[in-house]
């Protein structure tokens, strides 16, 4: 019965494991479906499509309206017209023949453009599609919020006829480019639909009035769990007319204990105001000025430490409306609100920023409003303060993935030996020992059998806590994970614990009737009881094991789904190795040191480190929340390790103790010399901080890169905002920087960084004061782009629209959020002469990088036939 219950729980994990690595598949098709390896997997039917013209007659000139119903089969659904996700659906005109081109979805770069020129079908511009009904909105764990219709929806748009259409029938072919999906897959479909058209001869009597099409109101939840504001805005009446006034109204629901400020708040008084700005208004003119609020504003004086605060709050809900005069059948509004949201006079959070796309009617020109952008989650609660937009795939700051595979495998490796010498695993040896003595007592005892089934039970036990971890921060956007507040805060939380935990602090203790049931079931001997004696050494071992366990899933939570497996696959091999080969020889119990008061030091050391790891995630936090570091910066952090560094050299000397230490007379050698490698990096991180000229030995390059950024910033007449590291400057406004490029005929060397990532730090370094480097880079306008937090020297509207154009910049050209890239781009801003991503193994491969990008950039100036293809 037990070896039956054993093989069904494994069965179990395994079943676990498969469902916890396999990618999971939402909208867009995979080519890895796990529901195919069991047998095949039923076709998903298509939908039906049907299509129609809402006019009767047109003349030519003037638009039609082409209606696309999609009727859905049962439990599945296809997706919204949404250009922000990937697998949207998409209407095409297969020729074009009789009518305008004004219907074009609008490009956003030269090379969309030539891929349009040389499509057959052209795509609607998404702005000119209007559904019957707004879609559901589902929170997805990897693709975030997505727009779904489970039933049906009919999609209308506007065509323009030509004016030198004849008059008759005009057939209109098109494709409906979408995907069906249910709860196992998806499939793209392009269903073939045609309409015709009635021409007449054109009249110049009086233009009738265009049917206006239902629209619907623009709604947006602020966040994925509920915020304090939620937004909402909406264009009303949807059936109005030409000179009808059309009320644009923007409202705010906040929650109980948060208050916002108000449009009219005055500056410098601790608040910022909250303002909204309209990009594009067409079909529309003012009636009046500005926005009118539905509520007067609460005045409230605020006391500072020298000064008076006047500000004006708003609670509960508040709306803003202005006033227009439709000018044309169709109109549609632009526009963002920009708010900051505070919790009574506690804390408050950073600006939020939410654009709204808005319009109502049917097209009346057919050209695309300028900047027309859709919805895009922005994050505004304590819990974030992430940037807007969503992230397909992202690498953490202190991505270990930059380093490759191998050394992130050696460090899990080499953890797993370091947990072997704490005092709650070295106890266990003799207890395995003698356990296997008494095995090898039997006449069946298989001792190479015993022992891999013993380790594999560790290993197993071990890596299933991998799986969880990975379950829980792999399926993340990595780089919004590893910038958030909270998330910082409890991994620091988690290291102070398990750190004062090794100091002694306090013991923390498996429960008595766990320990004593798994023991009761060594006694049964054979493979069961080899598998309950690994599960009992896992326990016991989990006090120590896991402070090292934990802080290497750490590490692995900014990688890869699939890294915490591997490390914990690492980790819990070499644990388990050594007892592999007790397993084997019992008899090596003799030859081992006994165990003592070594151990704590061990212990306390280790404890002592960790307690160091905490300050690099508390000063994550403190960017988080701030975007800048206020309360620990670069000092503060690196004076926090000078005295850990310190204490723990004089701990190792035997110059004070921890409670569970044994009193002795000397030290040993070895002790020794750990206590003066401890003295020597206090020493050494005193210089780098302090001294007039600081050095730039590759130990201290590695140690300040983990400390929070220092943030030289200011404005230059050429490019805009800068930052300086060095004496090199980085421009911060793209634009600003390819104008001043452009002008002077240089190329531009565009860093895709972050204000939280270590190996930006080191790189800044490595080009500071490499002298081949640096001197590539005499006559090259450099570019920072940062695609996590930007720095507070750009503040307001322009921080959170820089970000959003860096990180879609680097999504379109890398196809990932990676940092640091490097790009040696041409002075336009559109052709990448090279490029290159993560940290250099050798500081040859990145000059390589420069050269490569710098000698195409002279050839293209000496040969202006030279052909260049951007990467």
């Amino acid at each position: 019965m037990l070896a039956r219950f054993f093989l069904r729980s494994h069965l179990a994990i395994a079943v676990t494991a498969l469902i916890f690595v396999t990618p999971y598949s939402s909208a867009p098709a995979q080519k890895l479906d796990i529901f195919k390896l069991g047998g095949s997997q039923p076709a998903l039917n298509e939908a039906e499509v049907t299509a129609k013209v809402q006019e009767k007659t047109v003349n030519a000139g003037e638009k039609v309206t082409v209606a696309v119903t999609i009727v859905v089969p049962e439990r599945s659904w296809t997706y919204s017209t949404d250009p922000a996700f990937g697998g949207r659906t998409r209407i095409r005109i297969e020729d074009n023949a009789g009518l305008a081109t004004d219907y074009y979805e609008p490009t956003k770069s030269a090379r969309q453009a030539e891929r349009q020129k040389e499509e057959t079908a052209k795509v609607v511009d998404p702005a000119l599609v209007k559904a019957d009904h707004p879609p559901k909105l589902v929170k997805d764990q990897f693709l975030g919020e997505l727009q779904k219709y489970p039933d049906m929806v009919t999609w209308t748009f506007p065509l323009t006829i030509a004016k030198a259409t004849p008059t008759g029938e005009l057939k209109i072919k098109g494709i409906l480019d979408y995907q069906i999906c249910d709860d196992r897959s998806c499939r793209q479909i392009k269903t073939p639909f045609e309409v015709v058209a009635q021409v007449k001869a054109n009249s110049t009597a009086a233009e009738p009035v265009a049917e206006v099409q239902p629209t619907f109101e623009f709604t947006k939840e602020v966040k994925k769990k509920p915020g304090p504001v939620t937004v909402l805005a909406k264009l009303a009446p949807a059936d109005f007319q030409v000179g009808d006034t059309v009320e644009l109204t923007v409202s705010l629901n906040i929650a109980e204990d948060w208050h916002v400020y108000s449009i009219t708040q005055e500056p410098g008084n601790a608040a910022t105001a909250t303002s909204i700005n309209l990009s594009t208004i067409k079909g529309l003119k003012p009636q009046d000025e500005g926005f009118t609020p539905s509520v007067a504003p609460e005045k409230k004086d605020v006391e500072g430490v020298n000064e008076t605060y006047h500000q004006e709050i708003h609670h509960g809900e508040i709306s803003w409306v202005a006033k227009f005069e439709a000018t044309e059948p169709s109109v549609a509004i632009d526009g963002k609100i920009t708010y900051q949201a505070c919790k009574n006079d506690s804390f408050c959070l950073i600006p939020t920023t939410i654009k709204f796309p808005l319009s109502a009617g049917v097209a009346g020109t057919g050209s695309s409003p300028v900047g027309v952008e859709q919805p895009i989650a922005n994050n505004d609660s304590p819990e974030s303060s992430t940037s807007p937009g969503n992230i397909e795939e992202a690498n953490a700051s202190e991505d270990v993935t930059s380093q490759g595979l191998l050394p992130f495998l050696v460090l899990a490796f080499t953890s797993g030996f370091l947990a072997l010498l704490t005092p709650c695993v070295f106890p266990m040896i003799p207890i395995t020992v003698s356990f296997f003595l008494k095995q090898a007592e039997s006449k069946t005892h298989r001792p190479v059998f015993t022992a891999t089934v013993y380790c594999l039970g560790i290993i197993c036990t071990f890596t299933v806590l991998g799986l969880l971890m990975a379950a829980v921060f792999g399926a993340s956007s990595l780089t919004s994970l590893v910038n958030n507040l909270w998330l910082n805060l409890a991994i620091a939380a988690v290291l102070l614990f398990f750190g004062a935990n090794l100091l002694g602090m306090f013991e923390i203790r498996v429960p008595s009737w766990l320990l004593t049931w798994s023991s009761g079931k060594e006694s049964q001997g054979g493979i069961v009881g080899v598998l309950f004696m690994a599960f009992t050494f896992t326990l016991v071992s989990f006090t120590c094991t896991f402070a090292f366990a934990g802080l290497l899933l750490v590490m692995a939570a900014n990688g890869d789904f699939f890294w915490p497996i591997l490390g914990m696959l690492a980790f819990s091999t070499a644990f388990a190795l050594p007892f592999f080969f007790l397993a084997l020889f019992p008899s090596f119990l003799t030859k081992l040191p006994k165990s003592g008061g070594w151990m704590n030091n061990v212990k306390v050391t280790m404890g002592m480190v960790e307690i160091a790891a905490a300050f690099k995630f508390l000063s994550v936090a403190d960017i988080a929340l701030f975007r800048v570091a206020m309360l620990l910066d670069f000092a503060s952090v690196i004076i926090a390790w000078i005295v850990i560094a310190a204490c723990t050299g004089m701990y190792l000397l035997g110059i004070f103790r921890t409670p569970h230490d044994t009193p002795t007379d000397s030290i040993s050698v070895t002790r020794l010399g750990f206590a003066m490698c401890f003295f020597g990096l206090a020493g050494y991180l005193t210089t780098g901080l302090f001294a007039p000229e600081k050095t730039t030995g590759a130990i201290w390059q590695n140690i300040a890169a983990f400390a929070p950024p220092i943030i030289k910033g200011g404005d230059d007449v050429d490019v805009g905002p800068v930052l300086e590291h060095e004496g090199l400057k980085y421009a911060l406004d793209r634009n600003q920087a390819i104008q001043f490029a452009k002008q002077n005929n240089r190329p531009m060397l565009y860093d895709f960084t972050g204000v939280n990532c270590v190996n930006c730090r080191k790189m800044e370094q490595l080009i500071a004061h490499d002298d081949p480097i640096r001197d590539r880079l005499t006559d090259v306008v450099l570019v920072a782009i940062y695609v996590d937090i930007m720095p507070q020297i750009i503040s307001g509207d322009s921080a959170y629209d820089l970000l959003e154009e860096n990180q879609a910049l680097q999504r379109e050209w890398f196809g990932d959020i990676t940092m640091p890239s490097y790009a040696i781009v041409t002075p336009d801003g559109e052709t990448r002469l090279s490029e290159f991503k993560g940290y250099p193994q050798q500081r040859s491969d990145f000059v390589d990088f420069l050269d490569k990008g710098l000698n195409r950039w002279r050839e293209l100036k000496s040969s202006p036939d030279a052909q260049l293809t951007s990467r």
